[in-house]
């Protein structure tokens, strides 16, 4: 009777397991295209922030240069939150980058945060392919 409690349970265990795995397997929310992490393998989303359960891509068709004079560039495009459980879009807010032409640093300002962030490396390629469109980088 233990045995047969035993192999039930391992069963069920095991066919839980697989089927995460397919879903997760099925699930390509983010795929590398030319070292960039991109949502659904379209380069126009390329992800700057991933967490656990979602992660946010810029919108390269809306960027647009505000300003653009000899010490910075103000580019403003829009970003949008991915649920990656159901690979849709959960949210929206509008972002700032901002390159200095002085020192080449590259600054995120998110107006959820409402402060400016220096970007990291996961985002810093998703920053130089929008200043790369505008002709700026």
């Amino acid at each position: 009777m233990k045995s047969l409690k035993f192999y039930t349970i391992s069963l069920l265990c095991m066919l839980s397991f697989m089927c995460v795995n397919v879903n997760l397997a099925n699930a390509k929310v983010m795929e590398e295209i030319d070292g960039v992490i991109c949502w659904n393998g379209d380069v126009n989303y390329p992800f700057w922030s991933n967490g656990n359960r979602y992660g946010s891509v810029f919108d390269r068709s809306s960027a647009y240069v505000v300003e653009n004079d000899n010490n910075r560039v103000l580019i403003r495009l829009i970003s949008y939150d991915i649920d990656f459980k159901s690979n849709s879009i959960v949210g929206d807010d509008i972002e700032k980058i901002i390159y200095s032409k002085m020192t080449g640093a590259i600054i995120l300002h998110n107006r959820k945060l409402s402060y400016d962030t220096y970007i990291d490396r996961e985002a810093i390629s998703a920053c130089r392919m929008v200043l790369a469109d505008q002709n700026i980088y």
